[in-house]
């Protein structure tokens, strides 16, 4: 199993070195494991397609499992486990704990940091209701951080020559937990005790040279291109949509635009403007902006 999948942790390999390393990976990649441990840290390749390890199941199997599950192989390299350590350490020693995402463009950071976020929720609104069964219903604070996901992506995010959702921006999110229930068994340390209280966001180093410059073969921020597929009254109320000299409506394309058209990107195959644009507008209007205040 091991010289078919490769090491789940690189530390057992008998040489550490960059051959080796890279060899390990690729034999995991081959087999659909994209995640592997060298030691307490976690590498992620990008499998560039969807991969079905990421579901309320998977999630329920790493909140359930101890820590030696996870420790002794039992138990797969998983996102889940690092949002998991890092969650039931501040439990258990009652200080901060913070996750460190990194990599170049295309590693997979964005995606990565959406998964550590819906473990986390996951497991904080079972603890909202004092253990409810797998399922609970997030609370309007959770269901706020998971959809500021498509917003962020909206107007940060952007396709690049080697990645379609690349982030143009840095990130540091802060989360803040509750205690539920102190007088519980556990006096406050039991995962069930805590829940999801509230949450900030920052963010750094934008991109902003891409909005009047993007580079040849990448396109502008996602935004744009999804208020150009947006439906025909919002792009009529913009002023993208009107009338030509056949009496017919128009629509504008990035093509009339010299910031999008500049970089000869437009339309992008794996992208669906129109359905992002549709889940941006859903995520706003958990966020407390409205669908008229949107098409201000």
């Amino acid at each position: 199993a091991v010289a078919a999948q490769g090491w789940d942790d690189m530390i057992n390999l008998d040489v550490l070195h960059s051959a080796s390393i890279l060899h390990n990976l690729h034999t995991r990649f081959d087999a659909d494991k994209i995640y592997t441990y060298v030691g307490s840290i976690l590498l992620s390749v990008n499998p560039f397609k969807p991969i079905s390890i990421f579901g309320d199941d998977q999630i329920d199997t790493y909140a359930k499992a101890d820590v030696m599950a996870i420790k002794d192989g039992t138990l797969k390299p998983h996102i889940f486990a690092v949002a998991k350590d890092s969650f039931e350490q501040m439990l258990r020693d009652q200080k901060s704990q913070s996750v460190i995402i990194s990599g170049e463009s295309g590693a997979g950071k964005t995606e990565a940091t959406k998964y550590v976020l819906k473990y986390l929720t996951a497991v904080s609104s079972k603890a909202g209701k004092k253990g409810a069964a797998a399922g609970a219903e997030l609370s309007p604070v959770e269901k706020m951080i998971i959809q500021s996901s498509p917003i962020l992506e909206a107007f940060g995010n952007a396709k690049t020559v080697r990645n379609n959702n690349s982030s143009r921006f840095g990130k540091f999110i802060t989360l803040h937990f509750r205690i539920v229930d102190a007088s519980a068994d556990g006096g406050g340390k039991n995962m069930s005790n805590f829940a999801l209280h509230s949450a900030h966001l920052e963010t750094y180093l934008l991109e902003r040279s891409r909005v009047t410059a993007p580079s040849p073969g990448e396109r502008n921020f996602h935004a744009f291109y999804q208020l150009l597929s947006s439906p025909p009254s919002v792009r009529e109320s913009t002023g993208l949509l009107y009338s030509s000299s056949t009496s017919h409506k128009k629509s504008c394309t990035f093509a009339d635009f010299e910031w999008l058209r500049v970089s000869g990107c437009g339309d992008d195959s794996h992208l669906d403007d129109a359905e992002l644009w549709a889940k941006v507008g859903a995520a706003l209007e958990m966020c407390g902006i409205t669908a008229s205040e949107q098409h201000l």
